[in-house]
């Protein structure tokens, strides 16, 4: 399975304390340097809470550990959201892991989303 991530799941994820690449082993994890992006300027952004600065710090921590798992790719456009719209009109088989209930409902019915539940489990739905 293709899976792409998007900033806030991953954040999401390292603030929870989800061992999501534990739990998605022999998937293709598929990072969007977008991500690294906005990753990048969330640690640097004076306008945010200390806590989201090294939240973002942390994601970024974990991406670079990890490397090795992910496959890198650049979207089409700027911004991550339109950027997966965009890779999964182009017919692309994949899983789109976000938190994000905009980009879901745009895409409903076309694609897979991994989505953490209530309980704090990774959990794949339609």
């Amino acid at each position: 399975m293709r899976i792409v991530f998007d900033t806030s799941f991953i954040m999401t994820c390292v603030k929870e304390k989800i061992d999501f690449l534990h739990e998605l082993e022999g998937n293709e994890l598929l990072l969007p340097k977008q991500v690294i992006g906005e990753l990048e300027k969330l640690t640097e952004d004076q306008q945010k809470k200390i806590k989201e600065r090294g939240l973002a710090k942390t994601s970024l921590m974990l991406i670079n550990s990890f490397r090795n798992r992910f496959k890198e790719i650049e979207l089409e456009k700027k911004f991550v959201d339109r950027g997966i719209e965009l890779l999964a009109e182009e017919g692309n088989e994949i899983v789109i892991a976000t938190l994000d209930k905009e980009l879901r409902n745009k895409l409903k019915g076309k694609f897979k989303f991994l989505i953490i539940t209530k309980k704090k489990k990774l959990e794949i739905v339609n």
